[in-house]
């Protein structure tokens, strides 16, 4: 709730503590049962400057997290509300992986 009323700039301390623990930190919170969705409301509410150290972390294992419970809500968010780079890394992603991410049922 807190990132859904606040300004953006105010919940840089969210921000800034998840890219303190580093690329496993992004991915650890996209595949949690509840952090999935504390990360679609950063992608949906903060600036893409803000947000994008978090989703180069993400990108690292984008292939595994489409096909994650969770992390596939957060690849579809990137798909939604990422920069336009972001959106272009991810499709190749998923193109370059077409037979896996097809026979997977969580795949976005």
């Amino acid at each position: 709730k807190y990132i859904v009323t606040m300004k953006p700039t105010a919940c840089q301390f969210v921000v800034d503590e998840l890219t303190r623990q580093g690329a496993m930190g992004a991915c650890r919170l996209a595949r949690h049962k509840y952090g999935y969705r504390v990360f679609q409301r950063l992608l949906e509410h903060l600036m893409p400057q803000q947000t994008a150290q978090l989703v180069e972390g993400i990108m690292l294992d984008c292939v595994s997290l489409s096909m994650h419970r969770f992390g596939t809500y957060v690849m579809q968010h990137v798909l939604e509300y990422g920069t336009d780079a972001q959106r272009e890394r991810v499709i190749a992603a998923l193109m370059s992986q077409i037979p896996k991410v097809s026979m997977n049922n969580d795949a976005c």
